[in-house]
This record gives structure tokens, sequence and C-alpha cells, in this order.
């Protein structure tokens, strides 16, 4: 009998100390969102942008307002926007970066999870999908986790100003 109570003892330590490992772990993730580029409190975001707002394949983030106010601006410039649960997209951007970067264009970043209304304000049906603004007004858009050479093609006949 003393044995079973030890032996439960040790089981509810352990339990424990794995809860209390978790909730320390789930507040320093809390704690390193706090400050992130959606404009968002840590507590708001979804788990899947908790999981990329640490990813330097993200940092480029546009927010809404942002991109409207370029739009309204009337500048040509590209946009990237995606979801960040979505698996074409975690495959496709840091291609699209690697690109971006060789063609020195900066292209800003739409988390359309956590801007939901992104997807009607500016036509999207899936994701990724680069929009080409130029003077504020769509001129092309690829569709889809494309291949190298297509988003290479897209970036070079429609640069940034």
């Amino acid at each position: 009998m003393k044995k079973v109570i030890i032996f439960g003892g040790i089981i509810v330590i352990v339990f424990g100390l794995l809860a209390a490992l978790s909730i320390a772990s789930n507040n320093q993730k809390m704690e390193n969102a706090s400050d992130n580029q959606f404009g968002k409190d840590a507590s708001e975001l979804t788990p899947a942008t908790m999981e990329i707002v640490d990813d330097p394949n993200y940092q480029n983030a546009i927010l809404p307002d942002e991109l409207q106010e370029r739009l309204d601006n009337e500048e040509s410039f590209t946009v990237y926007f995606y979801a960040s649960d979505c698996p074409h997209c975690r495959e496709a951007t840091p291609r699209i970066n690697e690109i971006a970067d060789e063609l020195g264009e900066d292209i800003p970043q739409y988390n359309l999870r956590e801007f939901e209304q992104g997807w009607a304000d500016y036509n999207i049906d899936s994701t990724p999908t680069l929009v080409h603004y130029s003077n504020g007004v769509e001129a092309q858009r690829v569709v889809g986790a494309a291949e190298n050479e297509i988003y290479e093609r897209f970036l070079t006949e429609y640069p940034s100003e």
C-alpha cells in the first residue's frame, strides 16, 4: 500500500511539473509575441500566426490601413497575400522572399488569417497570391504556389516603384 501511495505521489509530481513547464512555455510565447508585426495583442493572434511571429520569412507585414493608404496614394507595388495556416504559403514564402531579395524588391505581406476582411476587399480566392498594383489599381496577379521562374518573371515584369 505504501508503494502505491509513493508511486501515485511521484506521478502527481511529474504531471505537476509538466503542467508548470507547459504554462511557462506558453507565457514565454505570449511575451515574445506581444510586440508583433501584426499590430495585435498576442492573445488575439491565431495559433498558426503565433507559430510564425518570429519566423524571418514573415517579418514584412503590411496592415490593412497601410495597404489601403498605399492604394489611395496610387502607388505601384506588389503585395503577397497569405494565410498563416496555409501549407502552400509556408512552402512558397521563402522562395518568393529569396527571389524578391535577388531582384531588390520589397514585398509587403498581408496575413489573411489575422485580417479576414482582406479576402473580400482584395478579391482573394486562395493563397498564396501575389498581386501587383499599378498606380493603386490591380494590374496582375499570380495565384497558388507557382514555380520560381513564374515568380521571377512576374516580379521582373511588374517591379515596384
